[in-house]
């Protein structure tokens, strides 16, 4: 199991209105990909502050979300892209340090 809490940091730089705007649409896709439509095993925000808060309930969840980052990355600017894909490996690395045995 992955965090049980929401993993927190500041991106740098990036528009926060694009940020936000892609972190909803990335977490609403990996709930949708994970059979989740209460939005319990999968958060991922970003808000106009540029702070990243993330949770993934499991190893599952984790890969639904970069999953539908495979998915929609195309479609974001690539700056915006390079941010998002930065905010999830920190997420990803800050929750497997949280939790080794």
């Amino acid at each position: 199991m992955l965090a049980q809490r929401l993993v927190e940091f500041t991106l740098a730089s990036g528009i926060p209105e694009a940020l936000h705007y892609w972190a909803d649409k990335l977490e609403k896709s990996a709930s949708e990909l994970c059979n989740d439509s209460d939005c319990k095993r999968i958060q991922f925000k970003i808000d106009m502050d540029r702070n990243v808060q993330m949770y993934a309930s499991d190893y599952d969840a984790l890969e639904c979300l970069i999953r539908s980052l495979k998915k929609h990355e195309e479609g974001m600017g690539e700056i915006t892209q390079k941010i998002i894909h930065h905010a999830i490996h920190v997420c990803i690395v800050k929750s497997a340090r949280q939790f080794e045995i």
